[in-house]
C-alpha cells in the first residue's frame, strides 16, 4: 500500500498494514480481549485514533482485532509531533485492504485527514507537491476528501494528462469504494441503517 508524504519536499512512501481476528479470552468469559493497535514509525496516539475510528464505524470486521501498521525501511511518517494527518486516508485504506483481503489498485494514492467521527477533513496541504511528487512515481488515480477536488483537477499529471480524481467522505464511503461486495454484515451499519 503506497502512500505520498511531503516534508519540504515530495516522497512516496508506502504502509504495510495486518489485521488479525480478536483473540479469544482475557476476560475468563470468551469474551474478545481489547484491541491494542501497535505500529513502527507512524504516530503510535494517531494509529489508535485511526484504529478506533474504523472498529466503530466496521463493527463485525474490527471488533476487538489486532491491528498492525508498519512503515517499511526504518522511515518515519512523521511530519510534525502528531504525524501528518495527510496520511490517514492511506492508513484506512491499508487496515481495510488487510481487512477485507481486497487488493489496493497498484497506481492510487490515498490523501485526506479523517476525523474522530469517519468524515474526511477540509483540502490537502501542499496538495500541489504532493501530486507532483506521485506523478514522478507513477500514480494515476487519487482518492481524496471532496474539499480538495476542485485543487486537485486544476494539477495536471504530466504533458497534459489528468489525474483520475475519487472523492471520499467519510471511512465507510472509503469502504464501499474500494469493494462494494465486501460489506457483508455491516451493510446496514455502513448504510446508516
Amino acid at each position: 500500500m503506497r502512500i505520498f508524504l511531503a516534508g519540504s519536499r515530495g516522497f512516496v512512501l508506502e504502509l504495510e498494514a495486518l489485521v488479525l481476528p480478536a483473540p479469544r479470552g482475557g476476560h475468563g468469559r470468551g469474551a474478545p480481549a481489547a484491541p491494542r493497535p501497535r505500529t513502527v514509525g507512524f504516530d503510535p496516539t494517531r494509529f489508535g485514533m485511526l484504529a478506533a475510528v474504523l472498529q466503530r464505524a466496521h463493527v463485525a470486521l474490527f471488533r476487538g482485532a489486532e491491528v498492525f501498521l508498519n512503515v517499511p525501511g526504518g522511515l518515519r511518517a512523521l511530519d510534525s509531533a502528531r504525524g501528518d494527518p495527510a496520511c490517514d486516508l492511506a492508513v484506512l485504506a491499508a487496515l481495510l485492504s488487510s481487512a477485507t483481503g481486497v487488493a489496493l489498485p497498484a497506481t492510487a494514492l490515498f490523501l485526506g485527514e479523517v476525523s474522530l467521527t469517519g468524515e474526511l477533513r477540509r483540502g490537502v496541504p501542499r496538495l500541489e507537491s504532493r501530486l507532483a511528487a506521485a506523478a514522478k512515481a507513477g500514480y494515476e488515480t487519487v482518492y481524496l476528501p471532496a474539499a480538495a477536488m476542485a485543487e486537485a483537477s486544476a494539477i495536471e499529471r504530466g504533458a497534459g494528462e489528468a489525474w483520475t480524481l475519487v472523492p471520499v467522505g467519510s471511512a465507510s464511503e472509503l469502504a464501499k469504494l474500494l469493494d462494494p461486495d465486501w460489506l457483508g454484515p455491516d451493510a446496514a451499519l455502513l448504510s446508516g441503517g
